[in-house]
């Protein structure tokens, strides 16, 4: 008769093991789709603006500032050429890495002739890196701004 009780609470024991097993494949299964390709964090207090920009010869000569309270590390900018978004790289990089202090000013020249014309520019800062060495992006610092002269 004791056999029964002690079977019945190794069974109990074994149920609950095999629950936080299940949840956890769950939680890695879930947490590898939700990922985004690039990290992103709430950066209070960042602000990055476009300060000037001028087109000629189809090179974007864009003037960016950093009017917030901290430092970013470089920013991502992305263009809109009437019909979709296009991400200008520097380089072999989609972003543009290079640190602002508070309340500087930085120029940097991008092609634009396979896109013949912008409409629109986006930028959003980041600040640090992830664990992979991509750059965390401030969610809420995303600014656009309309351009009429980039034919």
């Amino acid at each position: 008769m004791d056999k029964k009780a002690v079977t019945e609470i190794v069974n109990y024991v074994l149920m609950v093991a095999l629950a936080i097993t299940m949840a956890g494949m769950v939680f890695a299964w879930m947490k590898f789709y939700t990922e985004k390709p690039f990290a992103e964090q709430s950066c209070p207090e960042v602000s990055i603006v476009i300060s000037d920009y001028n087109c000629l010869g189809k090179i974007l000569n864009l003037t960016v500032q950093n009017r917030g309270r901290f430092d970013v590390d470089g920013f991502t900018i992305r263009i809109n050429n009437g019909t979709t978004f296009y991400s200008l790289r520097e380089g072999n990089t989609p972003y543009v890495a290079v640190n602002i202090i508070s309340n500087a000013k930085i120029s940097r020249n991008f092609s634009y002739s396979k896109y013949n014309r912008i409409t629109e520019i986006e930028l959003e800062a980041t600040r640090g890196v992830d664990k992979a060495g991509r750059p965390m992006l401030c969610e809420n610092s995303i600014i656009s701004q309309k351009v009429g002269d980039c034919n």
